[in-house]
């Protein structure tokens, strides 16, 4: 008699399949772009679809050539603060530069946290290449941000796809180490005697196509480093922003406002596309968390797990100024930053400088506005920004009439008023070689997905007690379960990938918890970071619609 095979269990099977099938599809898209340095392409699929784990120690370095703050940068600073009342850059107390045995002793001491209980030859070499890669970055930089223990855990997160070493086998890269922050006891599973290894063993890539990927790298770890910290620790020129904010908006108002008002910031400066410092940052953040999930945000204030001198607010510095680092799954992280490196603007002087508002630089002409290699894989993606907004992309940011964010807010208000009509867009030509370009600052991005997070957890997250929650922002559990498992079983054979249907589902369980709590490991987790990413944009929209509901009403 046939077995007959729970429909559920099919269900499963064959969305496996299809999922599977679209992974490998992108990694082949991905290894042909890569032979013929398609950046444009690659930065579409790294922002949008993510690019595969296999891959991402030849794609990221390719993205970071090309990325725009990387050619013209301009980085946060904690070695000086401005001073509004004379208006001058002053020297932040303690910011004076430290002995170089001082300062490798802080970096070796981060670093062994990441390397704890592992003694060998091999992770001792690994420890003082990254420690050398944060040495050279400071050389150049430390004038504006001095060392802090982000700079290790940003180092040691890129070493776990891009390798230090390789060898015959391929890439060889650092093994995700779990770790419970404040915690020596972690999570009771023995540690591995090594903190190496072999990226195609995890992620496995076929030899007909690490054949046609370059043998050697583009550029060095220590260079691939600091691109990627000008990337995450990026911050535009918030001084110079404001005061040309403000200069403008007073003209266009004729508003009798005095300088008092100018300088104690009654002049509403909000870059909520263009993106701001930190600070910003952080200030969005809270004012979308109050906004889309008031019930969290009350016990977490309650809480004071959101409050500045809170000893556990620590996860704040690890999701917005690091970018996911320490605190997140190295699968999820690497979502995170494959957005930050594939972001891209409207390849045109007016919107780059609209985002880079310090820039100084013309280099446009590095990038082109269509698919230079129009692939079958590309023609069957969604051609949508992930955080798209009704009209926004037909904006010609950074134009004379859409110079600052509240030109480009204002013009969203009177277009999305009720009984305001507008044109359609004509039908575009050649539409499948038309790149669809970043709509909103990277960082920007970021909060909206960290928002989303909570979204998806917000039940577990209400009913938790104080250490069950900050022990969930420190060590969040792995978004991506269902993704990472399709690419270490990417090409095993169907029988041994997905035998009854089943395997997938056992394979999402085996990962040990990050601490003794058992955390994230409901039914309701996401196993995609594709879902995270749609709910993100979905709260982006939800939230500047309300926005300007709530201005035109007060118009």
């Amino acid at each position: 008699m046939p077995e007959n095979k729970s429909p559920i269990l099919s269900s499963h099977y064959y969305k496996h399949l299809k999922q599977r099938e679209h992974n490998r599809q992108l990694v082949e898209a991905c290894v042909e772009l890569l032979e013929c340095g398609d950046h444009d392409a690659l930065a579409y699929l790294a922002r949008t679809l993510g690019i595969p784990p296999q891959l991402r120690h030849q794609v990221w370095p390719l993205l970071l050539k090309y990325h725009p703050m990387c050619i013209s940068p301009n980085i946060m600073s904690n070695t000086v603060v401005w001073d509004a009342e004379q208006c001058v850059y002053k020297l932040i107390n303690g910011a004076e530069t430290k002995p170089k045995g001082d300062l490798e002793g802080l970096i070796l001491h981060d670093l062994r946290k990441y390397f704890r209980n592992v003694n060998g030859i091999e992770e001792g070499q690994e420890m003082d290449a990254l420690k050398d890669a944060i040495l050279r970055f400071l050389s150049k930089w430390s004038r504006i941000l001095q060392y802090e223990s982000g700079l290790s855990w940003i180092a040691v997160g890129l070493a776990e796809w891009v390798p230090l070493t390789q060898d015959s086998d391929g890439p060889v890269v650092l093994s995700e180490r779990k770790h419970s922050h404040g915690s020596t006891s972690g999570s009771g599973t023995p540690h591995s005697s090594t903190c190496l290894s072999h990226l195609y063993r995890e992620y496995p890539l076929p030899d007909r196509l690490r054949a046609k990927m370059r043998s050697s790298p583009l550029f060095t770890f220590d260079e691939i480093y600091e691109r990627l910290l000008l990337v995450i620790l990026h911050c535009p020129d918030t001084i110079a922003a404001q005061r040309l904010v403000e200069a403008a908006y007073i003209q266009k108002t004729a508003s009798k406002r005095t300088s008092t008002e100018v300088k104690e910031g009654k002049l509403d400066y909000f870059p909520f596309i263009s993106g701001g410092d930190l600070a910003y940052q952080t200030q969005v953040f809270f004012k979308v968390f109050s906004t889309v999930l008031p019930e969290l945000y009350h016990p977490f204030t309650e809480e004071n797990a959101l409050q500045p001198s809170s000893k556990r607010t620590g996860w704040l510095y690890w999701w917005i100024k690091c970018s996911g680092a320490r605190a997140f799954h190295k699968q999820d992280r690497g979502r995170l930053w494959d957005i930050l490196l594939g972001w891209r603007p409207e390849p045109n002087e007016n919107t780059i400088d609209f985002f880079l508002n310090y820039n100084l630089k013309k280099f446009d002409q590095f990038y082109s506005p269509k698919f230079k290699h129009v692939l079958q894989f590309l023609k069957t993606t969604t051609r949508n920004d992930p955080f798209w907004f009704p009209d926004l992309d037909t904006l010609p940011l950074g134009t004379s009439k859409f110079r600052y964010d509240f030109n480009v807010f204002e013009e969203l208000l009177n277009r999305n008023r009720y009984g305001h009509e507008t044109p359609p867009d004509p039908a575009p030509e050649h539409y499948d070689e038309k790149i669809p370009f970043s709509l909103l600052d990277p960082h920007i991005q970021l909060v909206f997905i960290y928002i989303a997070i909570l979204q998806y957890n917000e039940f577990k997250l209400l009913e938790f007690e104080e250490t069950e929650t900050s022990e969930f922002l420190n060590n969040v559990p792995m978004l991506s379960k269902a993704d990472d498992v399709c690419f270490k079983k990417l090409y095993d054979d169907d029988g041994m990938a997905y035998q009854n249907g089943s395997s997938s589902q056992e394979e999402l369980q085996k990962r040990p918890e990050s601490s003794s709590l058992r955390i994230g490991s409901d039914a309701k987790a996401s196993h995609s970071f594709d879902d995270i990413l749609n709910m993100a944009g979905d709260i982006w929209r939800k939230w500047l619609w309300k926005e300007l509901e709530e201005c035109s009403v007060s118009k």
